[in-house]
């Protein structure tokens, strides 16, 4: 059949049913919708190659048609079997497609671009996404692509406001729904972690604050557990129900991370795609009450990161997170101060901008290092850095005043933060010796 030719609407309307099944994670209903239109366009019931693709063709069927349904069985077995696989079957579409010069379908270049996002190949992600976009043939089309593309410009360390623009005006095309609301969820999201960032925290909370099983709430309340700010309100037992919602998406390992609960079970398929968030969420509930969150949890969560060989998944606040965390486990941790610091510095490298809140920790942590090793110049130097940094003189934060309780002992930073400053002023040479035993740990033992 020409490529040219108009591929019937109902079959259209089926495939496009399908993948809206699958967006929504609906995978059951997705897998029952494709294996009927593998039957209708002549593909074999398991896997798929090259050569039925071709002989599907031959016997009539519609190019889009076929793409349609081929893509759609490659995203069910990515998430039923895992990335390799479907990736395998992927590059038999692909071949097909550029054999058959029908490169202009929205789902090949989706579901191409979703096995390179899972990946953490970003960048050529990217790329595919704005082929789907182009390529795209009806508003929620372009909503899915789009969304996903900012995403990749998120994780890049890119501006995506642009691309965030054009999707929101896709999103206000489509009908209203479960796939509208999801993508409505994720521009929240990521105009919450825009504003986190900022350091505009107490925006970030506020914009999260409906209590639904969203990506968005949960961030709210992963930002309200954290301590430097004047928004720090742990969850509490009302928050947790929603948890227990099927559709919260990695709902266990989530809910784990807010409590500081490990799981053997949270690492049985490697690196976790919020292991960061993890580490620096437990890294923050460590330094302000070590005695009911001993730094041995935290320990046990990065034996289970092989960090060199999964460095290139990492999105920009993934590496911030990171190198913060690692940075104040070394502060404490003479003995393994430069190896930390060695890992810190094979994280890749971004730019600072639009990342004011990580900025601003650096510097304390490095105001508080040269205080530990007696460079009175350098920590003074640091300290009025920290004095002049553009969220210096926020009313959310409690992280001047945290670098300023190391140089006079008569300012208290907020109480979420005086134990963190007591730990800290113990690092100052005249008492370190008194207090080594107390607040020295040793990651490589695992010990306090």
């Amino acid at each position: 059949m020409s490529p040219t030719a108009k591929i019937d609407s109902r079959l259209q309307g089926r495939i496009d049913e399908g993948w809206k099944f699958r967006l929504n994670r609906e995978i059951e209903k997705a897998m029952a919708v494709c294996v009927q239109l593998k039957q209708s366009v002549r593909l074999p019931a398991g896997d798929f190659q090259v050569n039925d693709l071709r002989a599907s063709l031959r016997a009539g069927t519609h190019p889009q048609a076929l793409t349609g349904v081929s893509a759609l069985y490659c995203s069910l077995v990515r998430a039923l079997r895992g990335t390799t696989p479907a990736q395998k079957l992927l590059t038999e579409l692909d071949a097909f497609c550029w054999e058959n010069d029908c490169l202009d379908h929205f789902y090949q270049h989706f579901e191409g671009a979703m096995v390179l996002f899972s990946k953490g190949e970003y960048a050529e992600a990217l790329e595919r996404f704005f082929s789907a976009v182009a390529h795209a043939h009806s508003p929620w089309q372009k909503m899915c692509g789009g969304l996903n593309a900012t995403l990749c410009l998120e994780n890049l360390g890119l501006p995506f406001d642009g691309a965030m623009g054009e999707t929101v005006a896709a999103i206000q095309e489509c009908e209203k729904g479960s796939l509208r609301s999801t993508a409505e969820n994720h521009i929240r999201a990521l105009e919450m972690r825009k504003e986190f960032r900022a350091g505009e925290i107490s925006r970030a909370i506020a914009l999260g604050a409906k209590p639904d099983p969203s990506r968005a709430h949960y961030y709210s309340l992963w930002l309200r557990s954290l301590p430097y700010h004047k928004g720090f309100r742990p969850p509490v037992h009302s928050d947790l129900p929603l948890f227990h919602t099927s559709r919260f998406f990695h709902k266990d390992y989530r809910l784990r991370s807010l409590l500081g609960i490990g799981h053997p079970g949270d690492w049985q398929e490697g690196f976790n795609f919020e292991f960061a968030d993890r580490l620096y969420l437990w890294v923050w509930k460590w330094l302000q009450d070590p005695q009911s969150f001993p730094v041995q949890k935290i320990v046990q969560q990065l034996r289970y990161l092989d960090l060199s060989s999964q460095v290139h998944r990492m999105t920009a606040e993934d590496v911030f997170l990171t190198r913060n965390a690692l940075l104040w486990l070394g502060l404490f941790d003479l003995k393994n101060d430069e190896s930390l610091r060695g890992l810190v510095r094979s994280l890749p490298s971004f730019p600072e901008e639009g990342f004011s809140i990580f900025e601003l920790e650096s510097l304390v942590i490095h105001c508080a290092r040269a205080v530990r090793d007696s460079s009175q110049r350098e920590a003074k130097e640091t300290l009025e850095l920290i004095r002049n940094h553009p969220l210096a003189q926020s009313r959310d934060l409690y992280l001047v005043p945290l670098a300023e309780s190391l140089f006079d002992v008569t300012k208290e930073p907020s109480p979420p933060l005086r134990a963190v400053s007591a730990h800290l002023r113990s690092l100052l040479p005249v008492q370190a010796q008194v207090a080594a035993d107390r607040i020295r740990v040793d990651l490589a033992l695992g010990m306090v």
